[in-house]
């Protein structure tokens, strides 16, 4: 399972009141924090949504620091 597919489905278990078990969460958080974007990957891509440091015009943070949804290597994303 790809880190995009894995958020997908946590956050569908989530809104649905789940509540994962210790070992789960674990689990969970250690794909997510392996699929980080690399910091020159993210600069890449705040210079591709026209916000070169991550900021707007009054210096507001755009994007999370540590992590953005892995890209889906092109696919459009399934409802599961």
């Amino acid at each position: 399972m790809t880190a995009h597919e894995l958020m997908i489905i946590t956050n569908h278990c989530l809104i649905k009141g789940g509540k994962p078990t210790e070992p789960p969460k674990q689990n969970i958080v250690r794909q997510l924090m392996a699929a980080r974007t690399a910091p020159v990957q993210a600069k890449n891509f705040y210079i591709g949504v026209k916000f070169p440091n991550n900021t707007d015009e009054n210096g507001r943070r755009m994007y999370p620091l540590f992590f953005i949804p892995p890209y889906n290597n092109g696919k459009n994303t399934r409802q599961y």
